[in-house]
């Protein structure tokens, strides 16, 4: 996968070059087959129910720039599941590689909203 196309679509255009090069070792590394059967699945599998019926509190970490995943699964998810909590990050695809932090004050605010703390 030529690079242009892993900071479009992945990493954007700011993403390290450290982070670059191991995002095309990692698609390197797994078969153009898999990669077509895992994109294959994306668009087959219905959790549509599954979703429904979580009684567990959820949080949907939302890329603004992500080239993959549509802002429309944001409002599709939402229709299904209305309680889920939804934060925006200004990042790509990878956002967890690109905002570490901010992901995670944004499941720590659920983790601390829900008193998910084990305790101590």
């Amino acid at each position: 996968i030529p690079v242009w196309a892993i900071k479009h679509y992945l990493t954007g255009w700011a993403g390290s070059d450290d982070l670059v090069r191991a995002a095309a070792s990692a698609v390197k590394s797994v078969s153009s087959r898999v990669l077509a059967a895992r994109v294959g699945m994306v668009t087959r599998i219905d959790v549509t129910q599954e979703l429904a019926e979580c009684g567990a509190p959820l949080l949907y970490v939302a890329a603004k720039r992500d080239r993959l995943v549509s802002r429309r699964s944001v409002r599709i998810i939402t229709d299904i599941k209305p309680d889920i909590s939804v934060v925006e990050i200004d990042a790509p695809h990878f956002i967890a590689q690109s905002r570490p932090v901010e992901v995670w004050r944004a499941i720590d605010r659920l983790v601390e909203k829900h008193r998910l703390y084990g305790g101590g």
